[in-house]
């Protein structure tokens, strides 16, 4: 960050806020760093699966010295648009620069999302029992509730849930397998043994080839 002086007024820096400054600043919509701090800023709000696809773009405006770079890797070093691709790292996008820069138009989105039971990258909460009760593989870009309907966007599209389809647990055209999982935690240093364990449903649930499987295998 810079500094003015004026003539025969004194200079007053506190050292603590300087040494946390990573050289960002912010005007508007224009991101501007200065050289003498080198950092990043990361992108708050927006959670990245980890494994997942996201594409992002931004304008380079001005830059005179050092780079730019993401996550990905890639360095910048001159004015101009950058289109990436990015498998997540984490659960925020960084962009790092050690020069004199300024970027705006910063935009990302998601393209590619994991196809996994075990991934559970979005859990449903019940306002009845006051309980979080599920897991599901799939990612919506939004999610509302209105009466007893639930709606979801997903790559421009309005979805509503449950409306009748024979298709159990197809997601925006991508069939999921289903997951069950008994939990018990009563009393969790007591031995227990149980002899059957039941579901109701109008069809027969088609297992693995290994069944139930336990923690013991």
């Amino acid at each position: 960050m810079s500094y003015t002086a004026i003539e025969n007024n004194p200079l007053q820096i506190l050292l603590t806020d300087a040494a946390r400054s990573t050289g960002w600043t912010f005007d508007g919509a224009i991101a501007t760093h200065e050289s003498c701090n080198n950092g990043s800023i990361y992108l708050l709000g927006y959670t990245m699966t980890l494994g997942a696809t996201y594409e992002y773009t931004f304008e380079i405006l001005t830059i005179t010295s050092g780079l730019v770079r993401t996550n990905s890797g890639a360095n910048f070093t001159s004015p101009g648009w950058v289109h990436e691709t990015v498998q997540a790292d984490g659960d925020q996008l960084s962009i790092f620069s050690n020069g004199n820069c300024s970027i705006t138009n910063f935009t990302i989105r998601l393209v590619e999302t994991i196809n996994d039971n075990k991934a559970q990258n979005t859990i449903s909460f019940s306002e009845k029992t006051k309980k979080w009760v599920s897991f599901y593989s799939y990612i919506p870009e939004m999610a509302m509730s209105m009466f007893t309907k639930v709606f979801s966007g997903f790559d421009g599209d309005i979805y509503v849930h449950e409306a009748g389809s024979d298709s159990r647990n197809n997601f925006y055209g991508v069939q999921y397998q289903s997951i069950i999982q008994f939990v018990d935690n009563i009393e969790p240093a007591v031995p227990k043994t149980f002899q059957s364990l039941s579901i109701q449903c109008k069809e027969l649930m088609i297992t693995t080839p290994h069944g139930i499987q336990t923690r013991m295998g």
